[in-house]
């Protein structure tokens, strides 16, 4: 694999809608049992969820470049 290339706008942009899903849903619920800093922990839950989907997403693509 050493020409292997990572799809660095792919990854980021998988990594967006995983952090605007996770924010939404993260926020419904805390809404949903009126949560104190429900932003907040939204925003984070949001930005976990994202850096998680940039680490796998660039892994997926680097395992699978040729």
């Amino acid at each position: 694999m050493a020409g292997a290339k990572i799809d660095w706008h792919d990854v980021l942009v998988r990594a967006a809608k995983t952090f605007f899903q996770s924010l939404a849903g993260t926020a419904v619920v805390a809404m949903m049992f009126n949560a104190d800093q429900a932003g907040l922990i939204a925003a984070c839950t949001g930005a976990a969820s994202m850096a998680i989907s940039v680490v796998w997403n660039a892994i997926q693509g680097w395992a699978a470049s040729p």
